[in-house]
């Protein structure tokens, strides 16, 4: 493994980390209070901060395989671990989220509805704060190591921020007005629409990688232009791409003057994908295929 790579592996080790015992502690805080305190929003982003802990964990997991270099089973490396475990992440949202929702309206039309204690809104507060935090300092790392599953963690956290700004806004309507007891309910359906809308968002990127979607237009003409834009190379076409993890790997035919040596093309071919490699952070590989000019 490169130093780079490894430098990526202890970035994305230690915020994941950081998440996963700050989501630990704040889950099963929030959990008691909300069980003890009679507020099922609460105990609702418990579940939600639960499973990013969950999330931590296969990120943790999952970094121990995608950081491996490549070998004579995975010539491309292993790199679409990283995408599945981004699947996995969202798979465990959604889950989460149809349990609430299940549990919520089951529950709403509970005549014996325990209303909130006051410490459990305060839990929330202190939730949003934590989870802020988590939020900024896992999306930072995320871009710096160019991750979409770190990135996809830290939305993760913002998704928990967010529902804990809605378990603490029902949990202060309960509290004030007691007979509004189900807003408490309401407040736990939204904070698992929220979770179902990280799911997707998450899902959907990933599932495109899985199956070798091409990436953005934009990507696709700096690549053109990279190669185009060297002067021995008369013109760009069949440009193929796929993701390796958050990896671009790019195959390409060039046409070039028809009397050029084999050393020359070869010289060109190298060229361009260097040239190519230098002006696109995320391509890491591109292979150039030689055409006569005609």
């Amino acid at each position: 493994m490169s130093g780079d790579s490894l430098e990526r592996s202890a970035k994305i080790k230690s915020v994941t980390t950081g998440g996963l015992i700050a989501n630990l502690i704040m889950s099963g805080l929030k959990f008691v209070v909300g069980y003890f305190g009679g507020s099922k929003a609460l105990v609702a982003d418990a579940a939600h901060s639960l499973s990013d802990a969950a999330s931590d964990i296969g990120v943790l997991v999952g970094l121990r395989f995608w950081s491996k270099p490549e070998d004579a089973s995975h010539p491309y490396g292993h790199g679409k671990i990283e995408t599945f475990t981004g699947l996995i992440i969202s798979a465990v949202l959604a889950l989460t989220a149809i349990g609430i929702i299940w549990d919520a309206l089951y529950q709403v039309d509970k005549s014996d509805v325990e209303n909130p204690g006051a410490i459990s809104f305060w839990v929330a507060v202190a939730s949003i704060i934590v989870k802020e935090i988590l939020f900024r300092w896992t999306l930072k790392v995320g871009k710096e190591v160019r991750s979409q599953t770190v990135i996809a963690n830290a939305w993760h956290h913002r998704s928990d921020a967010l529902s804990s700004v809605v378990a603490a806004v029902s949990i202060a309507v309960t509290y004030l007005f007691p007979s509004y007891g189900f807003v408490d309910d309401i407040g736990a359906v939204v904070v698992a629409v929220i979770l179902l809308k990280a799911a997707v968002g998450i899902a959907f990127p990933a599932l495109g990688k899985l199956t070798d979607c091409a990436p953005p237009p934009e990507i696709r003409d700096a690549i053109y232009q990279a190669a185009a834009a060297y002067d021995k190379v008369r013109s760009a076409h069949a440009i193929r791409t796929r993701y390796i993890g958050e990896d671009i790997f790019v195959d390409l035919h060039i046409e070039v003057d028809p009397w050029l040596s084999v050393r020359e093309g070869h010289d060109i071919s190298s060229d361009v994908s260097r040239k190519i490699c230098e002006k696109i952070e995320s391509v890491v590989d591109v292979v150039v295929h030689i055409e006569p000019h005609e």
